[in-house]
């Protein structure tokens, strides 16, 4: 309702909005080369987050997956990119110089590890089972021995 001004004397009107622009979107000159640089990146012994490559790169960590629709050899590299950081972090994970708990964290974030043990096969399979018992026969050999 603020949006609405009576029109009066000495009042002033608010501008219409503007439009946004569409996103903008990256060209594939942009996108290209990146696959290459990702490569030499990932060579790194310090690197090791890709957020820090798309930071380092100028956009969002989140845009990878767009790059990768649009050019299929950023696609294949960025496949590689992340399991390779899964497994640099799982093994910073296991290692006494980083902090367990984080890696965890991280690695539940961006590699979908979840603290499940239903291994999600949707699969069930009917045991059926028949149990026989057999009563033993009492004999002599049964009966209690006489306290000693």
């Amino acid at each position: 309702m603020a949006d609405l001004v009576r029109k009066e004397e000495n009042t002033i009107e608010k501008e219409p909005p503007k439009k946004r622009s569409s996103p903008w979107k990256f060209t594939p000159e942009f996108i290209a080369p990146l696959a290459v640089k990702l490569t030499e990146w990932m060579a790194v012994k310090e690197n090791w987050w890709l957020g820090d490559f798309a930071f380092d790169n100028g956009f969002n960590r989140h845009r990878m997956v767009e790059f990768a629709e649009e050019n299929a050899e950023f696609a294949k590299v960025f496949e590689i990119a992340k399991q390779w950081q899964e497994n640099k972090l799982a093994k910073m994970g296991i290692s006494k110089n980083f902090n367990t708990s984080m890696a965890i964290f991280a690695l539940k974030n961006v590699a979908g590890w979840r603290d499940i043990t239903d291994l999600g096969l949707g699969t069930t399979v009917p045991i059926q089972l028949t149990v026989v018992y057999d009563k033993p026969k009492s004999g002599p050999d049964d009966s209690p021995s006489p306290a000693a």
